[in-house]
């Protein structure tokens, strides 16, 4: 019904997706080394079919834009894509490198991860740090990264985010974003 798709759609992330993509991270993580013959046929869902996986990541990293400030629910998006997200896909890069056919999907999902490390990447803790500094690794890997300036960047501005955390059980200081908006 119109008007209540955005509550569906939330609800699907937060009680769905989330917790799938979560339990998928720790699959490939553990099985990654076990599951050479899977890997031809598991690689167009990942990348290239129509809402693949990649996409499906994509939309989790856009998915931050909503909303003004921080909220409950903004930091735990944030802990599930640096918990989750970001080294899933860390974890798809080892297994292979996307395909040429879906590099226009792939840009999108770079372009994503730029902008939510520019919005959130001050206020990440030194393990969410570890986690985007890892892909940003596998990214520059790529044989043609894209946005690889950017990407360079974004590792230029972990690594003063880390430098300014002097003790790693401090939680990131508290920052009002309501006036940025």
């Amino acid at each position: 019904p119109h008007g209540k798709s955005t509550r569906v759609t939330a609800d699907v992330v937060h009680y769905v997706r989330r917790p799938f993509i979560s339990f998928l991270t720790q699959v490939y993580l553990s099985c990654k080394d076990y599951l050479p013959d899977a890997k031809a046929a598991a690689l167009p869902s990942i990348w290239s079919q129509p809402h693949c996986l990649l996409t499906v990541l994509t939309r989790d990293l856009e998915g931050l834009e909503e909303g003004e400030g921080r909220s409950a629910a903004q930091e735990e998006h944030v802990d599930y894509i640096c918990a989750a997200v970001l080294p899933l896909m860390t974890a798809l890069l080892a297994w292979g490198h996307p395909p040429h056919d879906a590099f226009h999907n792939f840009e999108g999902f770079v372009a994503a991860l730029g902008a939510f490390l520019r919005r959130m990447g001050p206020q990440l803790n030194r393990q969410q740090i570890r986690s985007a500094k890892a892909l940003i690794s596998a990214l520059m890997r790529v044989r043609h990264p894209p946005s690889k300036d950017a990407l360079a960047q974004a590792a230029s501005c972990l690594d003063k985010r880390r430098e300014t955390i002097d003790d790693p059980s401090l939680k990131p200081p508290q920052r009002d974003l309501g006036d940025d908006f």
